[in-house]
C-alpha cells in the first residue's frame, strides 16, 4: 500500500489524523490524559505502520473533521463516521466498521423507553454534526409528528463528553448515540446508565475519511484488507469487544441509507 500513497503524503512522512478523542470505545483519552486510545486509535496506528509512516492523532471536534480534511490539515479522519450520501458529497470514504444506534438511558430506564415512539415529546440528547441529529432525530420526529404526537425535544451538544453529562443532570432523559459508545459508556457509568433494550436502529457503514483530490482511499482500503487478512483487524475488535460490527471486506463509498 506504500505504492498507493499520495505522493503528498509518502514525502512528509507522516500521517496525520482527525479524531475526537471523547467517544469510547472508539477514542477517548488514556488514564495519563495525554495518550489517545480506542478502537480507532488501534486502526489508526495499524493503518500508518502499514504504510510506513509517523502516526499524528490531533483531537478536534467532530463537526470539524471533515471541513478540515479538504482545507489539508488531516490526511484522514477517524471517528466514527457514519458514511452518508450527504458526507461522500464532501470525502471519500473506506468502510472498517458497522454500527446502528443506542439509547443510553438512567439506570432501570425509569421512563420506560426504546428508539421508536416512546421518545415523542422525550428530552433526548445527541451530538452536533453526527448522524442522530441530522438523519435519526429527523426519522423519528417524521414518525411523531405523523401520529399526531409531539416532536422530540432534542439537545445537540458540542462534545461527545456533553451526552453523559447532560443525562446525568436531568437535562435530557436519554442520549441517542452509536450503540457501541452507548454502551461503552454505561460500563463505565457504575451502574447510573444503562442501554434501553431493542435492537440498534438504522445500522449503517462507518467509514475511514479522506480528501476527494487524491487516492488515499485506495491506500486505507489496500491496508485494511491486509488487516483483515493477516488478523490484525480481528484481534483489534476483540480487544475492545466489537466483534459485532466486523467488516468483511472494506468498500469506498458504501452509502447508508
Amino acid at each position: 500500500m506504500v505504492a498507493l500513497l499520495p505522493p503528498a503524503v509518502k514525502d512528509k512522512g507522516v500521517l496525520a489524523i482527525g479524531m475526537e478523542a471523547q467517544y469510547p470505545p472508539f477514542e477517548f483519552y488514556d488514564t495519563d490524559n495525554k495518550t489517545v486510545i480506542g478502537f480507532d486509535a488501534d486502526v489508526a496506528s495499524s493503518l500508518a505502520k502499514l504504510m510506513g509512516l509517523k502516526l499524528e492523532i490531533h483531537d478536534a471536534a467532530f463537526d470539524s473533521i471533515i471541513p478540515s480534511l479538504a482545507s489539508g490539515r488531516y490526511d484522514l479522519g477517524i471517528s466514527g463516521f457514519t458514511v452518508t450520501a450527504e458526507r461522500a458529497k464532501q470525502v471519500n470514504f473506506v468502510t472498517y466498521y458497522y454500527e446502528g444506534d443506542g439509547l443510553m438511558v438512567k439506570a432501570g430506564n425509569p421512563g420506560n423507553l426504546t428508539i421508536g415512539d416512546s421518545l415523542c415529546g422525550v428530552r433526548i440528547a445527541v451530538l452536533k454534526g453526527s448522524t442522530q441529529a441530522l438523519k435519526s432525530v429527523p426519522a423519528l420526529d417524521k414518525v411523531c409528528t405523523s401520529a399526531g404526537k409531539p416532536a422530540i425535544a432534542a439537545t445537540v451538544v458540542p462534545g461527545s463528553n456533553d451526552l453523559g453529562l447532560s443525562l446525568q443532570s436531568g437535562r435530557v432523559q436519554a442520549v441517542l448515540t452509536d450503540g457501541s459508545n452507548a454502551g461503552y459508556t454505561a460500563k463505565l457509568s457504575g451502574g447510573k446508565f444503562e442501554v434501553a433494550t431493542g435492537q440498534p436502529y438504522n445500522p449503517a457503514p462507518f467509514g475511514i475519511a479522506s480528501p476527494k483530490d487524491n487516492d488515499l482511499d485506495k491506500a486505507v482500503q489496500k491496508a485494511l484488507e491486509v488487516m483483515i487478512s493477516n488478523g490484525t483487524y480481528a484481534s483489534t475488535l476483540k480487544k475492545w469487544n466489537m466483534e459485532a460490527g466486523a467488516v468483511q471486506a472494506p468498500k469506498i463509498n458504501e452509502i447508508s441509507g
